[in-house]
């Protein structure tokens, strides 16, 4: 597996990181752009203890998706390659890295800047760890159990 040591991880609010592990979503929305360095790297994903209950209506009403109930939180629930982003500003659309210029009509694609999400691993058991706002190093312990875990 590869060295997590240093690997750089995402809080997302659930449902969303349920939705990057189970329901084939490869963009994640920021209004910032991700470091350049990480472009080909793995991030960690960590599911916040915060809901978005707006999401879940809008998945069951725009993708016909139901999240489950019951979805962890405060924890790393997966890992990913960041395989590139695509951005809008005033209506010009600009990739970077390996990015499937249709990622731009994607349901789950909102901008301004879409992380592109490549090789997704969840994790059969859960990290449990607190994240923090924007990206964060995981402490070495946590790399450690991420590490050690089937995916």
């Amino acid at each position: 597996m590869t060295d997590l040591r240093s690997m750089r991880a995402l809080t997302i609010m659930q449902p969303w990181a349920w939705a990057i592990c189970h329901a084939n979503k490869r963009v994640e929305n920021r209004t910032w752009q991700p470091p350049r360095e990480l472009l080909g790297r793995r991030i960690a994903i960590h599911a916040g203890k915060r809901d978005d209950a707006a999401a879940v209506q809008w998945m069951r009403d725009e993708l016909d998706i139901d999240p489950p109930a019951a979805l962890p939180r405060g924890a790393i629930v997966a890992t990913a390659t960041l395989s590139g982003v695509v951005a809008v500003k005033r209506h010009v659309v600009t990739y970077v890295g390996d990015v499937d210029p249709a990622m731009v009509d994607s349901p789950w694609f909102s901008g301004p800047f879409g992380w592109v999400l490549d090789d997704v691993r969840v994790l059969a058991d859960p990290v449990s760890c607190r994240g923090a706002q924007g990206l964060w190093t995981m402490p070495p312990n946590m790399a450690r159990a991420v590490e050690a875990q089937p995916q």
